[in-house]
């Protein structure tokens, strides 16, 4: 037991007054029936919406140290039973490790069994009962010293395990702890004897995270392994004198790796490092300010997608005259900076506070082992709620406040938001107070000057005349774009002089510097023979910044030679408003055919992708077509009458919907027909590179690759392709098994044409306690670099906590760590943030626009963005204080 239990002995310096605390403290104590000094009650610890477990591993119940458990409300820090050993022997040290997933509850005891190698016990936390014994495998000799749970799965570390090459160490696994089945057994292949490979466990869903800290020369490392394939996915290691991976936690998508023996502030201080689990990457050191040279900061750890709370047991105050009173830290995991330092009352020489920490919802626990109050050394626990985190939102707009440009104005209700690869934004709502009069009830905001600050662009009520309209003013908003960097758009509705339905529709723009118009309903274009538009049908912008949005107009009849023959067009603007491309009924398609009614479109960077209907045989009467939008050539995609790629004896009979990507890969959606295809198989997915051939991605009434046999897709709901190389499917599924509580999926096809489930309605999130998807509600993807984000509610949470903001990334890893692609819990309802003035409030709701797919599935397709490359997302945000706010998050 090398590092594992700090005994009564090692005396350091002293500890300063308690902090003054802001939220509810709760103290926790043990209450045995044969209570005694030194009983060790807090050696470990862990916390989840409904239990508090506390483990007592040197109670003396039945025999020496044999130890127990305590189990508590997790809400009020109600005792509610002592769980003592079931086979009490001398030193089982039964509670030396404790972990919580729902109602259950894992205790190891690494003196227990027969031999005195370790066992580890399940019990259902709310009623005590004992469910299942884990007996020690041939080669352990400190079974149970870490233990974790996630769901029905469980891991059982000894850090000294022999399994036939030396004392290296060894994790256990249990894929359905229930199950009478063998372990798993995980050893790093590099592990060597003496590397005490398991002194800390974590689990997360499909993912272990297992610490090595005395791994080559004591600088420690720790291994993250795919259970589904038993597959190591990173290594993550220390330097010097580390002995990182000493205790291992997964929150949030993120790895949290403690290395007491880390050199900051000073030598041998103690650190905990912050690794972003899907890319690798390093993100913080967590260190004491006051740290000194053993003062055991990372000996304990808990994570959370919001916090990362560090036990320092040894640390001892300056001038306080007592040694190794103890402290823990509170940082937020978004910025790493310290939020709290926690020092508990009454404090001795050896008390060792922080020795076990727990987190769970802003809710911080932390342990000191030897504390006082209700006996010599008979230990304490306090219970710290509602500890606030800090978002780290860039709010650019709050209902009530000033509105910039305005005098005597509010912000009153948001509406529509977009945001642009720098991370600037256009947004829409609605105006209050006195300044709104005179018609000045909405307003147009927008950041694209710097991205600090939103500005006004425009407002209801405001004379036209410095635009050209002399006498017209705006009267509402909609439908803000901004995907290039140069430039966002906007749309007004417009009344006064000479305005009439014919013409009350302006597009304009605002590339940061001016706001001017690029097209209105009623004006004629020389580019179409001066033809008048009578209405802009859609608006789409590519990220190209030389140029400007693709419109989709209908035409008056009349004016211009314009007939049903002729009155659909499909313009890409310059930047400026003149048109640089089109595509318009009437004219020849690339096949030879007069483009008929041109439906829809979507654009990425400067290859517009349209469905046209073409003057031909009903059979053949409908395309699918790119548009050049800088050179204005033209290519047929795929065409109604063609074999239907990827369904022998098929025949494409509809176009539903388009959208594409960066790398110019076409995605379609489209329906069949055949002789032998039924309803329920005629909808299909395409997925087409420029100037490649088609292939089929999925087909409703088929079986959905990489689920179980006969599970089959009855329903598309949205669908993007990203980056050229992948395409990702929101649909329904039916089929063996597949309940109304599990019938939704988040699809990916991969690059090499493997296919994984991401997300799937009904399953459980460990970062939420296992709570299970209820609904997959809104969904964001950015298509150039693979991030996306999902909003989805929770079955069974409680109100003000049934709602959590989901982040993953499809790109930047290979197929090997493919599993890494799926989406970690970053945000959740019910959470309190300080929103850095003092002002904390819990959080209430969050969403982005639009709030529902269009009509044809196709996301991503050139209209507005929630969600940008750099995963910064414009969200609307609201608090349970009445706040509500536009405001920029990196999730």
């Amino acid at each position: 037991m090398k590092h594992l239990i700090l005994l009564f002995l090692t005396i350091l310096p002293p500890a300063a007054a308690l902090r003054a605390q802001s939220s509810q403290t709760i103290k926790l104590h043990p209450q045995s029936k044969t209570p005694a000094s030194l009983s060790q009650f807090g050696g470990a610890a862990a916390m989840n919406d409904k239990w508090i477990i506390i483990g007592e591993y040197g109670n003396n119940q039945g025999a020496t140290a044999a130890g127990a458990a305590h189990v508590f409300d997790a809400v009020t820090g109600k005792h509610l039973r002592h769980i003592v050993n079931p086979k009490p022997q001398d030193f089982a040290l039964f509670g030396v490790s404790v972990a919580l997933s729902g109602d259950h509850l894992l205790i190891g005891a690494i003196g227990g069994g027969s031999n005195g190698q370790g066992e580890a016990y399940l019990y259902h936390a709310g009623t005590g009962a004992l469910l299942r014994t884990l007996e020690a495998p041939s080669g352990s000799m400190e079974f149970g010293v870490s233990v974790a749970l996630s769901g029905k799965t469980a891991a059982v570390g000894d850090q000294d395990a022999d399994l036939g090459s030396g004392e290296k160490g060894a994790v256990f696994v249990y894929p359905d702890v229930l199950a009478n089945q063998a372990p798993q057994v995980i050893v790093p292949a590099d592990a060597m004897p003496g590397d005490e490979w398991g002194m800390s466990v974590a689990l997360s869903g499909r993912f272990l995270l297992g610490g090595s800290p005395s791994h080559d020369m004591e600088k420690g490392a720790a291994y993250l392994f795919d259970l589904g394939t038993g597959a190591q996915l990173r290594k993550f290691t220390g330097s010097g004198n580390d002995n990182l991976g000493r205790r291992v936690v997964i929150a949030g998508g993120r790895a949290v790796l403690s290395a007491p023996g880390g050199d900051w502030p000073v030598a041998d201080a103690g650190i905990v490092r912050v690794y972003d689990m899907q890319s690798g990457i390093f993100a913080w050191n967590l260190a004491a300010p006051d740290g000194h040279a053993g003062c055991g900061h990372g000996f304990s750890i808990a994570a959370s997608t919001d916090h990362v709370l560090v036990g320092a047991p040894l640390k001892t105050e300056p001038n306080s005259g007592v040694a190794a009173t103890g402290s823990a830290y509170l940082y937020d995991v978004r910025s790493g900076h310290l939020l709290k330092q926690i020092r508990l009352p009454a404090r001795k020489t050896q008390d060792f506070t922080g020795y076990a920490v727990a987190l769970n919802r802003g809710n911080a626990l932390v342990t000191s082992l030897l504390a006082d109050e209700t006996g010599p050394n008979r230990g304490l626990a306090v219970l710290l709620t509602g500890q606030a985190a800090r978002l780290g939102a860039h709010s650019l707009a709050v209902r009530g406040a000033s509105a910039p440009g305005i005098v005597d104005a509010r912000h009153g209700k948001f509406t529509e938001r977009a945001i642009n690869p720098s991370g600037y934004t256009v947004f829409c709502g609605s105006l209050e107070g006195a300044g709104a009069s005179g018609g000045k009830t909405a307003g147009v905001f927008s950041s694209m000057t710097d991205g600090s600050y939103a500005d006004l662009a425009l407002t209801a009520g405001m004379d036209l005349t410095s635009l050209g309209m002399a006498g017209v003013k705006a009267v509402s908003f909609q439908n803000p774009v901004c995907n290039s960097f140069s430039m966002g758009v906007f749309q007004a509705k417009l009344a006064g002089s000479g305005v009439s339905p014919a013409n009350n529709l302006l597009l304009l723009a605002d590339n940061g510097t001016e706001v001017y118009p690029l097209k209105r309903t009623g004006s004629s274009d020389p580019a179409l023979g001066n033809a008048v538009i009578a209405s802009i049908k859609q608006v789409l912008q590519g990220s190209k910044n030389d140029l400007g949005p693709a419109v989709l107009v209908h035409l008056k009849t009349g004016a211009g030679g314009v007939d049903k023959s002729n009155d659909s067009a499909l313009l890409a603007l310059k930047t400026k408003g003149d048109v640089q491309a089109f595509a318009r009924e009437g004219n020849l398609s690339p096949p030879g055919d007069n483009f008929g009614q041109i439906h829809r479109a979507a654009l990425a960077v400067d290859q517009a992708v349209f469905c046209a209907d073409l003057i031909s045989p009903k059979l053949t009467n409908q395309g699918v077509f790119i548009l050049n939008t800088t050179t204005n050539a033209k290519e047929m995609l795929l065409r109604k009458g063609d074999a239907a790629p990827g369904v022998t004896g098929a025949v494409i009979s509809a176009f539903l919907g388009e959208t594409v990507d960066q790398g110019n890969c076409v995605l379609m959606r489209g329906l069949i027909t055949g002789q032998s295809i039924t309803p329920a198989q005629k909808e299909c997915l395409w997925r087409m590179p420029i100037g490649g051939m088609a292939s089929l991605v999925a087909r409703t009434g088929t079986q959905v690759q990489g689920m179980g046999g006969g599970i089959t897709w009855s329903k598309f709901i949205q669908y993007w392709t990203v980056g050229g190389t992948q395409v990702l499917v929101h649909g329904k599924i039916k089929g063996p098994g597949v309940a109304p509580a599990a019938d939704q999926v988040l699809w990916l096809l991969q690059e090499d044409g493997s296919h994984q489930v991401l997300l799937r309605k009904g399953d459980p999130l460990p970062d939420c306690g296992n709570l299970r998807v209820s609904v997959i509600q809104q969904i964001a993807v950015n298509t150039s670099h693979g991030r996306y984000t999902v909003r989805a509610s929770l079955l069974g949470a409680p109100k003000d906590g049934d709602q959590v903001l989901l982040a993953g990334r499809t790109l930047g890893t290979s197929i090997a760590l493919s599993s890494l692609r799926q989406p970690f819990p970053r945000l959740r309802k019910g959470m309190a943030y300080d929103g850095g003035d003092g002002v904390i409030s819990k959080l209430a709701g969050f969403s982005w626009t639009p709030l529902l797919p269009g009509p044809t599935g196709a996301g991503a397709n050139g209209q507005a963005q929630a969600l940008n490359f750099q995963n910064q997302m414009v969200l609307d945000l609201g608090f349970a204080n009445g706040i509500n706010e536009v405001a920029v998050l990196n999730p």
